[in-house]
């Protein structure tokens, strides 16, 4: 048997830094989970800042510093996905002390690279004797904001070349596919229809399991043909985000709570457990109540995935609550009018 866990969005920017310089250790409540795990996969969200500017194609930038990206450490992080629309912030030289400070650590990682072959290589695993293909790509609906010039290469999600790389590899045991997608629903409760459209494909083709980030939130997870699909994990942690003179806040119920997901792998197929835990003032604390929570996620999505109710849905999500964010919100430099006279979505 092999146990890999899989955690959502590591944003280790801002108030984290802070965190870390004060010696606050923010994860302790996890390790008992951890303890059993051979293999932890995240989405490493921002990398540490360089010296050298920044992609000011890119808006909001976030980062962190190496000495923060140690607090990696005290999840034992084995694997970090690197295909995410925040890779390219602090342009080559972030990029690369942050792939500098996994290869020191020992932490796998895949889906960018300085060479297109390296962006687009999947990470082949082999233990008891058990073999793993994990494939990580980026949809363009994330808006990585890659300029012509840049020496980065990201994974981008072709389906295509996603379907050859499953083909690839069907002589390993299990393939399983990180995703970090969804944003044209950034923020929202639920995945986009064509997101479910395109899980089916992929399992369809040979994939085993199906891990989303991006959206920030935890979103349903479903069972196809015996396969897992996540949607999305939601923030694993995220501080709110110091831009430009202002905050951009990640603190809302919805972008604090994810789950931890350990996957038990034997030779004729997997079981999966789920942890959840809750962000509070940085703090990960297991708070088992979330599970009910999907629950009834999952129950709503199932009606949602017939068209009448998605199309409501979508009007919520898109015009309905931008326009109650803006109402409701505090804002001391702008007037209720103005602020709704000029809302739009903010994609982070």
């Amino acid at each position: 048997m092999v146990t890999i866990s899989f955690i959502g969005d590591i944003g280790l920017n801002d108030d984290y830094i802070d965190l870390q310089q004060r010696n606050v250790h923010p994860f302790s409540a996890l390790k008992p989970y951890l303890s059993d795990t051979d293999l932890l996969a995240g989405n490493l969200e921002c990398v540490a800042k360089g010296e050298k500017g920044e992609n000011l194609l890119k808006r909001p930038r976030i980062g962190t510093t190496m000495e923060t990206l140690e607090l990696l450490l005290d999840i034992n992080l084995g694997i970090a996905s690197l295909a995410t629309n925040h890779i390219y912030d602090h342009l080559e030289d972030g990029f690369q002390k942050t792939v500098g400070f996994l290869q020191n650590s020992n932490i796998l990682y895949l889906g960018a690279g300085m060479r297109e072959e390296e962006s687009t290589q999947p990470l082949i695993l082999e233990k008891n004797g058990l073999s793993f293909c994990i494939l990580n790509y980026i949809t363009a609906d994330t808006h990585p904001s890659l300029p012509p010039d840049s020496k980065i290469f990201i994974n981008e999600f072709k389906l295509e070349n996603c379907l050859d790389d499953l083909q690839r590899n069907k002589s390993c045991n299990f393939r399983i596919i990180l995703m970090h997608w969804g944003g044209n629903f950034e923020g929202g409760l639920f995945p986009d229809t064509d997101q479910v459209k395109l899980s089916r494909i992929l399992i369809d083709h040979g994939a085993d399991l199906i891990v989303g980030h991006h959206s920030h939130t935890l979103q349903p997870f479903e069972k196809y043909k015996g396969k897992y699909i996540f949607y999305s994990l939601g923030n694993f942690c995220f501080s709110d985000i110091h831009f430009e003179g202002k905050i951009r806040k990640m603190s809302s119920l919805r972008e604090r709570e994810s789950v931890l997901v350990k996957a038990r792998f034997i030779k004729d197929g997997y079981s999966v457990k789920l942890v959840a835990f809750r962000n509070e003032h940085l703090i990960l604390r297991i708070r088992s109540f979330i599970l009910c929570k999907v629950s009834l996620r999952n129950l709503v999505f199932s009606l949602l995935k017939k068209r009448p109710f998605w199309h409501i849905y979508r009007i919520y999500f898109k015009k309905v609550r931008p326009l109650c964010l803006q109402v409701f919100r505090k804002d001391a430099e702008r007037s209720l009018f103005s602020r709704i006279m000029n809302y739009k979505s903010k994609k982070t």
